[in-house]
């Protein structure tokens, strides 16, 4: 951990707050000593490293329990008190002067925010067709992954191998005013079998409070229409929103009225009841299930004109890398629709996903989307239309078994491996790192008795359990040695149930932490048990923690804007 030593945090290392008094500092004093005191350990490489953590702890310690010399380091930190012969007079800021620089800095981020909004958003879709190629034997199946037979049916045969049958642009910009109020700007261009239609919206958002916004929005695809939509938060668990929508020249209005209600029905359970009124009228309801993250599970029923249905879905996630495998089946009367589809990260910013779905009755179909940042590429494509081949399924299959090969024993490896050698030219060598690293570990064995004691108290009585926690790069782009172990560094934080990391500087420079990434954007992601239910949250890196909460029952997002 000598790569932090420079901007050692004494309070931050010893998780009190700037003000802490002489008996909050002894205390704290106490309990890391509990852990770092050489007499606690017998083996030789355990006991050496204990001295020199326990050395740093009591120095820390003497310093601030000492008034001069705690004033000397608020004020510039540990090199001043290398320094002798000097007095050193401190300017506080006043209340006032803090105010203005936290508006500033709020004001700053703001426009940050709105800097970030501006930039476009668009998609472009191709519709294709593949189903002419089924209507042959089985052989010609294998005819879409033969390279040269493809070649010659494209270059000499005269015959398309996927039959083009339109396309779709899409594109908008934000315009934000402020912070609350922002316009977008958007157009979308459609074309199929040669007939063509476009529109251009403006579309004005407005928060009207935490609880309450609204939408203005003016369509014109030969004909101008505007509609109106307010929608309001009651008590966290219902979100009310009325629509309203009607031809600028003709006062012909129609009104759509939906009502969301959800509520927790356990630890992992959210129960969402959702009604809709208007030009279409339906009562939805359904479970949600999820376990940490991994696995969510839905299950549900809408009663509806035009169309009625049962639905099921089944989301796996992948650790930290952001793929997932989706799941969905729904049976009504509008027919069978059966999902696959697979999502794989390859950097923080673009993903390529898979859909294979059947559809009966309408056909067979396939789609390759490929996100950057905020553009979407998408292709979809018919294998059959309104007949069912077992051909068609099949070669549905093997395009599913193909993308997710090219993704995981191609793209994103060969993406890491040019990525590890353009950064290995810049980067030092590791060997501070792994030092750092070493030491880490030792650190992590010279905790891991007190951190299991105070595991097996906590859950005793009911109180604040960590399972689990990790620190470092959660980018699907990120190896495994990015991203540290730290349940017990964290568990050791915990008092009297509660945990409260004070400050906002990085957790890297916290007791039994290290930055296992340089550089890069960091997180905390934290599982624990209070009263014998799980939580989880990701915490920034530089973002304070208060647990437990009753925010963190479950990861699925409360708020349904829509």
């Amino acid at each position: 951990m000598e790569g932090v030593e420079l901007d050692m945090d004494y309070y931050s290392f010893m998780n009190i707050r700037k003000d802490a008094t002489p008996a909050e500092i002894g205390q704290a004093f106490r309990r890391l000593s509990l852990i770092y005191h050489p007499d606690r350990h017998t083996d030789p490489v355990l006991r050496a490293r204990s001295q020199e953590l326990f050395d740093k702890v009591r120095k820390m310690y003497e310093v601030l329990i000492d008034p001069h010399r705690r004033e000397i380091y608020d004020a510039v930190g540990e090199k001043g008190l290398e320094l002798s012969g000097w007095e050193i007079i401190e300017r506080r800021r006043s209340p006032e002067e803090v105010v203005a620089e936290y508006t500033r800095l709020q004001k700053l981020y703001e426009l940050d925010m709105m800097q970030e909004s501006t930039n476009p958003k668009g998609s472009f879709t191709l519709h294709t067709s593949m189903s002419h190629l089924f209507d042959g034997d089985l052989r010609s199946i294998l005819m879409f992954f033969e390279i040269p037979k493809m070649i010659y049916i494209i270059v000499f045969s005269g015959n398309a191998l996927i039959v083009i049958n339109g396309m779709t642009l899409a594109q908008s910009v934000q315009l934000p005013v402020n912070s609350k109020n922002q316009f977008t700007l958007g157009g979308k261009l459609e074309c199929f079998n040669g007939v063509g239609e476009g529109l251009l919206s403006l579309k004005f958002h407005s928060d009207l409070s935490k609880r309450m916004h609204g939408d203005v929005t003016l369509e014109y695809n030969g004909e101008a229409r505007c509609g109106a939509r307010l929608s309001h938060i009651f008590f966290d668990v219902l979100v009310v929103s009325v629509n309203v929508s009607t031809p600028t020249f003709v006062f012909n209005p129609s009104y759509d009225l939906s009502i969301d209600f959800s509520r927790p029905l356990a630890a992992k359970c959210i129960g969402v009841l959702t009604m809709k009124f208007g030009s279409q009228c339906s009562v939805t309801t359904s479970l949600n299930f999820s376990t940490l993250g991994k696995n969510n599970l839905m299950i549900g029923c809408l009663v509806g004109v035009p169309s009625s249905m049962l639905m099921a879905a089944y989301v796996h996630h992948f650790g930290c890398s952001g793929s997932n495998l989706q799941t969905s089946v729904k049976i009504g009367t509008m027919g069978v629709i059966a999902d696959y589809i697979y999502q794989g990260q390859i950097t923080q910013f673009t993903s390529v996903q898979y859909m294979f779905q059947v559809y009966y009755p309408l056909g067979v179909f396939v789609r390759v989307k490929l996100r950057r940042g905020r553009q979407v590429y998408e292709t979809n494509v018919s294998l059959a239309e309104r007949e069912f081949p077992v051909k068609a399924i099949l070669t549905g299959m093997l395009i599913s078994v193909f993308c997710r090969g090219m993704f995981n024993y191609l793209l994103k490896p060969l993406f890491h491996k040019i990525k590890d050698k353009l950064s290995n030219g810049e980067e030092n060598p590791e060997s501070a790192y792994s030092k750092q690293k070493r030491d880490f570990e030792l650190s992590v064995a010279l905790m891991s008795q007190e951190a299991k004691r105070m595991q097996a108290m906590e859950a005793e009585r009911q109180g604040l359990v960590i399972t689990a926690a990790w620190y470092g790069c959660f980018h699907s782009n990120s190896t495994p040695d990015k991203i540290i172990d730290v349940t017990y560094a964290v568990q050791l934080l915990v008092r009297d149930s509660k945990l409260i990391v004070f400050g906002t500087q990085s957790k890297s420079i916290l007791n039994g932490f290290f930055d296992p990434c340089p550089g890069r954007q960091k997180k905390l992601k934290i599982n624990y048990l209070f009263r014998g239910v799980t939580h989880e949250h990701t915490f920034d890196d530089n973002e304070p923690i208060v647990l437990p909460k009753r925010a963190h029952l479950s990861p699925l997002a409360s708020e349904r804007s829509r």
